[in-house]
């Protein structure tokens, strides 16, 4: 889901995850988009698999370049997305997200941080 200006928001039911060479980045959410639990949980965590977590812009030309991508709800979790081609629907889009390891290190790491 993009913005009226462009800018990378997230899945129509999710936050999104980047994964790119040294750091984890979701997109900014301060015009539009929901801040779900589980963004707010990675965020609060600070790092994932050692690599630092960030909020920043992002388009769909940096998602082409990302090492990973990640979509998550508090319903599926944490899931990666296998397949991504800009311009496809979101029922398109939505075949192609699986368990993979660094998704499961995702929710493993989130599922073991303290408790309020």
């Amino acid at each position: 889901m993009l913005s009226t200006d462009g800018a990378v928001i997230g899945g129509t039911k999710s936050n999104l995850f980047v994964v790119f060479d040294d750091v984890v980045v979701t997109p900014k959410l301060d015009n539009c988009g929901v801040k779900g639990t589980m963004r707010e949980a990675v965020l609060q965590r600070g790092t994932v698999n050692g690599l630092p977590i960030e909020e920043a812009e992002l388009t769909l030309e940096s998602l082409t370049q990302a090492n990973a991508l990640c979509l998550s709800n508090a319903i599926l979790g944490i899931v990666h997305v296998t397949k991504f081609e800009p311009g496809h629907t979101a029922t398109q889009a939505a075949k192609h997200y699986e368990k993979s390891s660094f998704a499961v290190d995702m929710q493993n790491f989130l599922e073991d941080r303290p408790r309020a």
